[in-house]
């Protein structure tokens, strides 16, 4: 549901010491998103390993999501890696 993603906050490109990365921006108060400890400002850099600027390598990701068992999320919060895993019950 495109509106109920849009409610969760926005997503901006920006490159970190040459590292290409999605900025988590605006983040809505009651997420799924927030029991995980993300916070607005948050910027993600890999998906599964795979840097975020691969939009193919990507695409696959996003495609399989509903198949995966889990995702691991790699981010930089003031200039610390911070890696979290997703996973199905």
């Amino acid at each position: 549901n495109p509106a109920a993603l849009a409610s969760w906050g926005t997503l901006r490109w920006k490159v970190l010491e040459d590292i290409p990365a999605l900025c988590v921006r605006n983040l809505g108060a009651d997420t799924p998103l927030t029991p995980l400890g993300v916070r607005s400002g948050d910027c993600i850099t890999h998906l599964d390993g795979e840097t975020v600027n691969q939009p193919l390598r990507n695409l696959g990701i996003w495609l399989t999501l509903g198949s995966r068992h889990s995702l691991t999320i790699e981010t930089l919060r003031d200039g610390k890696q911070i890696t979290y895993t997703l996973s199905k019950n």
